[in-house]
Protein backbone atom coordinates (compact mmCIF):
# COMPACT_ATOMS: atom_id res chain seq x y z
CA UNK A 1 0.00 0.00 0.00
CA UNK A 2 1.22 3.52 -0.84
CA UNK A 3 0.54 6.67 0.91
CA UNK A 4 1.82 9.91 -0.55
CA UNK A 5 1.97 12.90 1.33
CA UNK A 6 2.49 11.97 4.98
CA UNK A 7 2.55 15.10 6.43
CA UNK A 8 2.20 14.41 10.78
CA UNK A 9 1.23 10.99 10.75
CA UNK A 10 -2.27 10.23 11.61
CA UNK A 11 -3.40 8.31 8.77
CA UNK A 12 -0.51 6.56 8.65
CA UNK A 13 -0.95 5.34 12.17
CA UNK A 14 -4.27 4.40 10.79
CA UNK A 15 -3.20 2.48 8.04
CA UNK A 16 -0.61 0.75 9.64
CA UNK A 17 -2.89 -0.48 11.62
CA UNK A 18 -5.84 -1.39 9.28
CA UNK A 19 -2.84 -4.02 7.96
CA UNK A 20 -1.20 -5.11 11.18
CA UNK A 21 -2.81 -8.65 10.97
CA UNK A 22 -1.19 -9.33 7.78
CA UNK A 23 2.42 -9.32 9.49
CA UNK A 24 3.34 -12.34 11.79
CA UNK A 25 4.37 -11.30 15.12
CA UNK A 26 8.51 -10.34 15.33
CA UNK A 27 9.98 -14.10 17.26
CA UNK A 28 12.68 -13.59 20.40
CA UNK A 29 15.47 -14.85 17.60
CA UNK A 30 14.41 -12.62 14.44
CA UNK A 31 16.64 -10.08 13.73
CA UNK A 32 14.75 -6.89 13.06
CA UNK A 33 16.13 -6.81 9.12
CA UNK A 34 14.90 -10.77 9.01
CA UNK A 35 11.69 -9.96 10.25
CA UNK A 36 10.94 -6.67 7.96
CA UNK A 37 12.39 -9.01 4.75
CA UNK A 38 9.43 -11.23 6.00
CA UNK A 39 6.84 -8.60 5.79
CA UNK A 40 3.22 -9.60 3.58
CA UNK A 41 2.00 -6.46 4.35
CA UNK A 42 3.67 -3.23 3.72
CA UNK A 43 2.56 0.85 4.08
CA UNK A 44 5.29 2.56 1.46
CA UNK A 45 5.02 6.50 2.57
CA UNK A 46 6.43 9.03 0.99
CA UNK A 47 6.63 12.77 1.82
CA UNK A 48 8.61 15.78 -0.05
CA UNK A 49 9.45 17.09 3.20
CA UNK A 50 12.25 15.35 5.56
CA UNK A 51 11.12 17.39 8.56
CA UNK A 52 7.39 15.92 8.07
CA UNK A 53 9.04 12.69 7.56
CA UNK A 54 10.65 12.57 10.54
CA UNK A 55 8.01 13.65 12.91
CA UNK A 56 5.60 11.40 11.48
CA UNK A 57 8.20 8.28 12.39
CA UNK A 58 7.88 9.57 15.66
CA UNK A 59 4.22 9.83 16.20
CA UNK A 60 4.05 6.07 14.74
CA UNK A 61 6.57 5.22 17.14
CA UNK A 62 5.40 6.44 19.46
CA UNK A 63 1.88 4.73 19.78
CA UNK A 64 1.12 1.98 21.81
CA UNK A 65 5.18 1.32 22.48
CA UNK A 66 5.10 1.03 18.50
CA UNK A 67 3.42 -1.86 17.90
CA UNK A 68 2.11 -0.57 14.95
CA UNK A 69 5.50 0.77 13.36
CA UNK A 70 7.49 -1.97 11.73
CA UNK A 71 4.87 -2.38 9.27
CA UNK A 72 5.39 0.99 7.68
CA UNK A 73 8.60 2.23 5.33
CA UNK A 74 9.06 5.65 5.26
CA UNK A 75 10.32 7.57 2.44
CA UNK A 76 11.21 11.78 1.72
CA UNK A 77 10.86 12.78 -1.76
CA UNK A 78 8.71 13.08 -4.97
CA UNK A 79 5.94 9.95 -5.26
CA UNK A 80 7.10 9.76 -8.88
CA UNK A 81 10.82 9.43 -8.02
CA UNK A 82 9.61 6.81 -5.36
CA UNK A 83 7.72 4.94 -7.91
CA UNK A 84 11.32 4.91 -10.53
CA UNK A 85 13.12 3.77 -7.77
CA UNK A 86 11.25 0.53 -6.68
CA UNK A 87 10.72 -0.59 -10.21
CA UNK A 88 14.32 0.33 -10.73
CA UNK A 89 15.21 -1.74 -7.26
CA UNK A 90 12.69 -4.66 -8.26
CA UNK A 91 14.29 -5.26 -11.62
CA UNK A 92 10.45 -5.28 -13.60
CA UNK A 93 7.41 -3.07 -13.61
CA UNK A 94 4.82 -5.16 -12.95
CA UNK A 95 2.63 -3.16 -10.69
CA UNK A 96 2.75 -4.58 -6.78
CA UNK A 97 0.37 -2.12 -4.86
CA UNK A 98 -2.42 -3.03 -3.96
CA UNK A 99 -4.02 0.38 -2.82
CA UNK A 100 -2.95 4.56 -2.73
CA UNK A 101 -3.87 7.33 -1.29
CA UNK A 102 -2.48 10.84 -2.56
CA UNK A 103 -2.74 13.66 -0.31
CA UNK A 104 -0.61 16.12 -1.91
CA UNK A 105 -0.22 19.47 -4.26
CA UNK A 106 0.04 18.75 -7.44
CA UNK A 107 -1.98 15.33 -7.55
CA UNK A 108 -2.93 14.70 -11.24
CA UNK A 109 0.69 15.30 -11.90
CA UNK A 110 1.95 11.65 -10.21
CA UNK A 111 -1.58 10.04 -11.59
CA UNK A 112 0.24 8.47 -14.13
CA UNK A 113 3.09 7.38 -12.48
CA UNK A 114 0.83 5.69 -9.35
CA UNK A 115 -1.32 4.06 -11.19
CA UNK A 116 1.07 2.11 -13.43
CA UNK A 117 1.75 0.53 -9.90
CA UNK A 118 -1.67 -0.15 -8.64
CA UNK A 119 -2.94 -4.60 -9.15
CA UNK A 120 -5.94 -4.68 -11.44
CA UNK A 121 -9.14 -2.85 -9.20
CA UNK A 122 -7.24 -1.87 -6.83
CA UNK A 123 -8.44 1.90 -5.47
CA UNK A 124 -6.49 4.82 -5.59
CA UNK A 125 -8.36 7.95 -3.17
CA UNK A 126 -7.09 11.35 -3.62
CA UNK A 127 -7.65 13.95 -0.94
CA UNK A 128 -8.06 17.55 -2.07
CA UNK A 129 -9.56 20.67 -0.11
CA UNK A 130 -11.41 22.15 -3.35
CA UNK A 131 -13.44 19.90 -5.97
CA UNK A 132 -11.58 21.76 -9.21
CA UNK A 133 -8.68 19.84 -7.79
CA UNK A 134 -10.99 16.34 -8.03
CA UNK A 135 -11.81 17.95 -11.69
CA UNK A 136 -7.86 17.95 -12.75
CA UNK A 137 -7.68 14.63 -11.94
CA UNK A 138 -10.55 13.64 -13.37
CA UNK A 139 -9.26 15.32 -16.71
CA UNK A 140 -5.84 14.32 -16.43
CA UNK A 141 -6.76 10.25 -16.28
CA UNK A 142 -9.44 11.19 -19.03
CA UNK A 143 -7.21 13.00 -21.39
CA UNK A 144 -4.61 11.00 -20.87
CA UNK A 145 -6.79 7.98 -21.19
CA UNK A 146 -4.80 6.45 -17.62
CA UNK A 147 -6.57 2.95 -16.96
CA UNK A 148 -8.56 4.77 -14.16
CA UNK A 149 -12.36 4.61 -13.63
CA UNK A 150 -13.66 7.15 -11.14
CA UNK A 151 -15.86 5.58 -8.85
CA UNK A 152 -17.24 8.10 -6.23
CA UNK A 153 -16.46 11.35 -5.11
CA UNK A 154 -17.28 12.70 -1.84
CA UNK A 155 -17.59 15.78 0.11
CA UNK A 156 -15.93 15.69 3.49
CA UNK A 157 -17.78 16.88 6.87
CA UNK A 158 -16.09 19.67 8.97
CA UNK A 159 -13.69 18.74 11.18
CA UNK A 160 -12.80 15.06 9.51
CA UNK A 161 -16.58 14.07 10.36
CA UNK A 162 -18.63 11.42 8.54
CA UNK A 163 -21.70 11.38 6.09
CA UNK A 164 -20.19 13.29 3.43
CA UNK A 165 -22.05 14.53 0.21
CA UNK A 166 -21.90 13.01 -2.58
CA UNK A 167 -20.85 14.87 -5.80
CA UNK A 168 -21.90 13.88 -9.56
CA UNK A 169 -18.64 14.06 -11.71
CA UNK A 170 -18.46 12.85 -15.52
CA UNK A 171 -18.09 14.00 -19.18
CA UNK A 172 -21.42 13.98 -21.35
CA UNK A 173 -22.87 15.00 -24.49
CA UNK A 174 -25.05 17.64 -24.64
CA UNK A 175 -28.45 16.17 -26.40
CA UNK A 176 -28.56 18.23 -29.44
CA UNK A 177 -25.03 17.35 -29.84
CA UNK A 178 -25.93 13.47 -29.81
CA UNK A 179 -29.57 14.47 -32.46
CA UNK A 180 -27.15 15.79 -34.90
CA UNK A 181 -24.83 12.64 -34.91
CA UNK A 182 -28.02 10.74 -35.32
CA UNK A 183 -29.31 11.72 -38.62
CA UNK A 184 -32.84 9.24 -39.59
CA UNK A 185 -33.14 8.32 -43.27
CA UNK A 186 -36.27 7.52 -43.24
CA UNK A 187 -39.93 8.60 -42.19
CA UNK A 188 -40.56 5.69 -40.17
CA UNK A 189 -37.19 6.71 -38.37
CA UNK A 190 -38.03 10.14 -38.06
CA UNK A 191 -41.30 9.36 -36.80
CA UNK A 192 -39.43 6.76 -34.35
CA UNK A 193 -37.79 10.29 -33.10
CA UNK A 194 -40.15 12.63 -32.56
CA UNK A 195 -42.50 9.94 -31.02
CA UNK A 196 -38.92 9.37 -28.54
CA UNK A 197 -38.42 13.14 -27.98
CA UNK A 198 -42.55 13.38 -27.18
CA UNK A 199 -42.15 10.25 -24.07
CA UNK A 200 -38.94 12.34 -22.82
CA UNK A 201 -41.04 15.49 -22.04
CA UNK A 202 -43.34 13.52 -20.76
CA UNK A 203 -41.46 12.06 -18.26
CA UNK A 204 -40.48 15.49 -17.11
CA UNK A 205 -36.69 14.64 -18.13
CA UNK A 206 -35.12 18.51 -17.34
CA UNK A 207 -31.28 16.94 -17.97
CA UNK A 208 -30.32 18.63 -21.11
CA UNK A 209 -27.20 16.34 -21.41
CA UNK A 210 -26.44 12.37 -21.96
CA UNK A 211 -23.96 10.18 -20.68
CA UNK A 212 -20.89 10.54 -22.46
CA UNK A 213 -20.93 6.48 -22.07
CA UNK A 214 -24.11 6.44 -23.96
CA UNK A 215 -22.38 6.89 -27.01
CA UNK A 216 -18.70 5.06 -26.76
CA UNK A 217 -19.01 3.11 -23.65
CA UNK A 218 -16.24 1.02 -24.17
CA UNK A 219 -13.64 3.45 -25.58
CA UNK A 220 -13.38 5.88 -22.85
CA UNK A 221 -11.95 8.72 -24.75
CA UNK A 222 -12.54 12.71 -25.18
CA UNK A 223 -14.83 13.84 -27.24
CA UNK A 224 -14.85 17.35 -29.17
CA UNK A 225 -18.16 17.77 -28.07
CA UNK A 226 -18.39 16.81 -24.53
CA UNK A 227 -18.79 18.40 -21.21
CA UNK A 228 -18.12 18.37 -17.49
CA UNK A 229 -21.14 17.91 -15.21
CA UNK A 230 -19.80 18.50 -11.44
CA UNK A 231 -22.70 19.11 -9.38
CA UNK A 232 -23.97 17.72 -5.48
CA UNK A 233 -26.24 14.69 -5.64
CA UNK A 234 -29.36 15.05 -3.41
CA UNK A 235 -28.59 15.40 0.40
CA UNK A 236 -28.16 17.64 3.46
CA UNK A 237 -26.11 20.72 2.73
CA UNK A 238 -22.90 20.40 4.77
CA UNK A 239 -20.08 22.78 4.74
CA UNK A 240 -17.15 21.10 3.00
CA UNK A 241 -13.90 20.02 4.70
CA UNK A 242 -13.02 18.56 1.14
CA UNK A 243 -12.75 16.09 -1.34
CA UNK A 244 -11.98 12.26 -1.51
CA UNK A 245 -12.21 10.64 -4.80
CA UNK A 246 -12.02 7.00 -5.32
CA UNK A 247 -10.68 5.84 -8.49
CA UNK A 248 -10.34 2.17 -9.43
CA UNK A 249 -8.23 0.74 -11.52
CA UNK A 250 -9.02 -1.19 -14.68
CA UNK A 251 -8.73 -5.01 -14.48
CA UNK A 252 -7.27 -7.14 -17.26
CA UNK A 253 -11.04 -6.65 -18.83
CA UNK A 254 -10.87 -2.99 -19.28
Amino acid sequence: MLEAGTGHGALTLHLSRAINGGNLPRTPDQSEDEWRASRQAILHTVDISEKYSKHAEKVVAGFRQGMYAGNVNFNVGSVSDWVQAEIESRGHSEPFLSNAFLDLPGLEDHLASVSSTLLPDAKLIVFAPSITQILACFEKARKDRLPLILGQVVELGTNGSSGGREWDIRAVVPRDKLKKREVPHTKAEIAEETSSDESLSETGVVDNAAPAEQVEPAAQQPDADEKLVCRPKVGDRITGGGFLAVFIKKGQDG
